[in-house]
């Protein structure tokens, strides 16, 4: 299952976390309003998901949630429809896909709220329906997997495992980009902290479901860490859908 043409193509973003890792520059403001090319983070990944074809962004906030909506009202996207859900309380990004997409009754994304990476929204939707998966993980090669969780995909293309931060050389990972069918949020636990990538996908896999990775082009940016940051800096002038021709 794809959305159809007429259909509205939504995805929620995972911006509820601390940043932690990115705190020295942050000044206080949340991950996803990191100063990025002079301005908040927020403002490129709108643009990057407005530009892959996604219509409607839905930002799954927590604890430093009235710093964006602020940012939200004061300068809001032209680009695509931009809305906010609050989580009650810290969920992960498990718990967070299942409280703001319950209901939902198409297929929708779900990112990374620290992720900018080349890829093909018509290619992914392709790749999603041919597999009959689940969820389908958009997934990079990367030379140095030592701070990246692996990807093990089989010759159909589907996940048969996930290996945390098992060691350096080349792998494939995870780049936060999820196609999902509606039927997902019922498939994760409520009531407490849930993690997408080390406990929702991996018991899918354990359960005989469908998995699917899509083998992605192009780089990935995690702006996460503020060595991430600078590179996604340097690099996305050039390696963003708008400056391709």
């Amino acid at each position: 299952m794809v959305p159809a043409e007429s259909e509205t193509v939504r995805a929620f973003v995972l911006a509820g976390g601390y940043g932690s890792r990115l705190s020295s520059r942050l000044g206080g403001q949340p991950k996803i309003l990191a100063p990025f090319r002079g301005r908040p983070f927020l403002e490129t990944q709108v643009e990057w998901l407005a530009a892959a074809g996604v219509d409607d962004v839905v930002l799954c906030l927590g604890v430093a949630a009235d710093p964006v909506l602020a940012h939200l009202r004061s300068r809001p996207p032209s680009d695509v429809r931009v809305t906010a859900v609050r989580e009650p309380e810290p969920l992960g990004t498990g718990g967070a896909v299942a409280f703001a997409a319950a209901g939902e009754s198409q297929p929708f994304l779900v990112v990374n709220g620290d992720t900018l990476a080349a890829f093909s929204l018509d290619a992914l939707w392709d790749c999603h329906a041919e597999r009959a998966a689940m969820v389908t993980l958009v997934c990079y090669r990367i030379s140095d997997a030592s701070a990246k969780g692996r990807v093990e995909i089989g010759d159909d293309g589907l996940v048969t495992a996930f290996r945390e931060k098992s060691g350096g050389g080349g792998a494939w990972v995870s780049g936060g980009i999820y196609a999902c069918e509606p039927s997902l949020p019922a498939r994760i636990p409520r009531g407490r902290r849930v993690s997408l990538e080390t406990e929702v996908f991996p018991s899918l896999v354990a359960a005989g479901e469908r998995v699917a990775a899509w083998h992605a082009d192009g780089r990935l940016y995690d702006i996460g860490t503020p060595a991430g940051l600078d590179e996604a800096e340097e690099a996305w002038a050039t390696d963003s859908p708008r400056s391709r021709p």
